[in-house]
């Protein structure tokens, strides 16, 4: 009886923070439509997948592997964390240099500096994966 208590209990918790983390975004894309202008709302947009791309990019399984493995020691915590620092850096670099094509290819420049103030999100979202997982 328990057991069945405490799945039921995790499946509610999971599509409680699933489900409130898509309600909360649409809200938010409400507000944007509403606030900017269509033009600065399609620059938004261009740059959120963008954004979400380099993100999935910054996980490439190590968080699952993390999680999964139950014999790693510290020292393997600090060289995942090593080569998250490194591959953190190398796609905050390419999401920057990266915002240039962008521009290129909309015609419009002011993806440049929007890409490269972005590449600070992309740094430290990239590096937050080991920590994240390990606890």
């Amino acid at each position: 009886m328990g057991l069945k208590k405490d799945l039921f209990s995790g499946v509610a918790v999971t599509a409680i923070a699933k489900y409130s983390g898509i309600v909360i975004g649409l809200v938010i894309n409400a507000m944007l439509a509403r606030l900017l202008s269509p033009r600065e709302y399609g620059i938004v947009g261009v740059v959120v997948v963008f954004i979400t791309f380099f993100n999935i990019l910054s996980d490439i399984g190590l968080g699952s592997a993390i999680v999964q493995s139950q014999t790693l020691s510290q020292k393997d915590h600090s060289d995942l964390f090593k080569l998250s620092a490194i591959m953190s850096s190398i796609l905050a670099i390419a999401f920057a240099l990266f915002s240039y094509a962008v521009a290129y290819f909309y015609k419009n420049d002011v993806y440049i500096p929007i890409g490269q103030l972005l590449a600070i999100h992309v740094f430290f979202s990239s590096l937050s994966v080991v920590p994240k997982n390990i606890l």
